[in-house]
């Protein structure tokens, strides 16, 4: 299970990815061969394993993923302590950013790559790719009445303010 889910199609321009995984891989393998692949660059772009603090704030605020990474297990009454308890260490769960920051309105692949391994040495024995796209830039528009294009706007006739993303 994969936050945000494949196929996204407006993700940060910072994205932090959230991996739902069969077993936990080690953070070596994971930096080494997993990468992103950004429209329109030839080259690899190379994962950031999340850790500490941010990868506890992150999961802090997504426990209904994680929550729902615990129905889908058979392990279950102990990830729900865990989940609980707010201790994410033993949770098989990957938390990886592009390294820089995503280009607006491109496309971007997450490469979970073969040879991921496991604590005990087994290893991805192929690719996995994610497809999704990142969010176009954010604008606000004014707009109003005029007496004529390049006049002041008129106060009393009211005046809009939209936004390309929510605003909260």
């Amino acid at each position: 299970d994969t936050y945000p889910w494949d196929g996204d199609t407006g993700i940060d321009e910072n994205q932090v990815f959230i991996l739902g995984l069969d077993a936990s891989a080690t953070d070596a393998s994971v930096a080494r061969n997993a990468w992103c692949s950004i429209g329109g660059r030839a080259e690899r772009v190379p994962v950031r394993v999340v850790e500490g603090r941010e990868r506890k704030s992150i999961l802090d605020r997504q426990r209904d993923f994680l929550l729902r990474l615990v129905e889908e297990t058979a392990d279950r009454v102990s990830l729900q302590k865990a989940i609980r308890a707010r201790d994410y260490r033993d949770l098989p769960v990957q938390l990886v950013a592009c390294r820089g920051r995503l280009p607006q309105d491109t496309e971007v692949q997450l490469v979970w790559g073969q040879g991921i391994e496991t604590p005990d040495g087994v290893a991805t024995s192929a690719d996995r790719t994610l497809g999704f796209k990142v969010r176009p830039a954010f604008t606000a528009k004014l707009s109003c009445r005029r007496t004529n294009a390049r006049g002041n706007c008129i106060p009393v006739l009211g005046m809009s303010l939209d936004f390309t993303a929510p605003v909260a």
